[in-house]
């Protein structure tokens, strides 16, 4: 490595810093340190008592518990991830393609990111309405009936993973447009004198150099 890439890496990394120092503070500490303490009988008053994994024994043992109610929840919300990351990246690569009217285009899928939390429940609560809600007036003029999507228990995890797809695809589609104006033209130009159609192009130049991109939304 010359000195000058070693700067360059040291400015890169000091520019990182903030974000490896609040990730390490706020949520690597909290989550080692949770799962320390969760091999001890400690009420942070009296001196810690090493259990081994009782705490986990009772946990999935107990009559009463809910836990494979609510380990059942989150794998039905990991398979939201998959789903947000496909919608990103379908819309980004169409925004790519700089489509007649693609600039407004842009400003609505870019939206939801800029709306806070608070916004977005409000909105998706009279969109999800059982009565008078945007979708299930869709459904009725579809001929369906109305769905009771946030109060029935087997149609709220539904609702709202619609809405958390709504807004974490808007923050992948942002991530997938940057990393796709990064690919050079020219892998496609010579692709395209090659004979490669577009699927081909897609699948064997975009979608391997995204594998970082992939990566980084996966986790995040």
């Amino acid at each position: 490595m010359t000195k000058r890439t070693f700067r360059h890496t040291l400015v890169g990394y000091a520019f990182l810093l903030p974000n490896i120092a609040g990730f390490v503070l706020f949520t690597l500490g909290p989550i080692l340190f949770s799962l320390g303490i969760s091999f001890f009988d400690w009420n942070l008053f009296s001196s810690p008592v090493f259990i081994d994994t009782a705490h986990y024994q009772t946990l999935v043992s107990s009559a009463n518990s809910h836990f494979w109610d609510y380990f059942g929840n989150s794998l039905f919300f990991l398979l939201v991830v998959p789903v947000q990351m496909a919608i990103a990246l379908m819309t980004a690569y169409l925004l790519n393609e700089n489509l007649k009217g693609s600039v407004l285009f842009k400003v609505i899928f870019f939206l939801p990111v800029v709306v806070s939390v608070v916004s977005t429940a409000i909105i998706w609560e009279y969109v999800l309405d059982t009565e008078n809600g945007l979708l299930n007036g869709i459904i009725a003029a579809l001929g369906g009936s109305k769905i009771p999507w946030l109060y029935d228990s087997s149609w709220i995890k539904t609702g709202i993973s619609l809405m958390v797809v709504w807004q974490g695809s808007a923050f992948g589609t942002i991530i997938y447009y940057a990393a796709l104006q990064g690919i050079p033209d020219q892998l496609y130009e010579v692709a395209t004198i090659d004979g490669a159609s577009k699927w081909r192009q897609f699948w064997n130049i975009t979608l391997p150099l995204l594998a970082p991109t992939h990566f980084f939304l996966g986790i995040t």
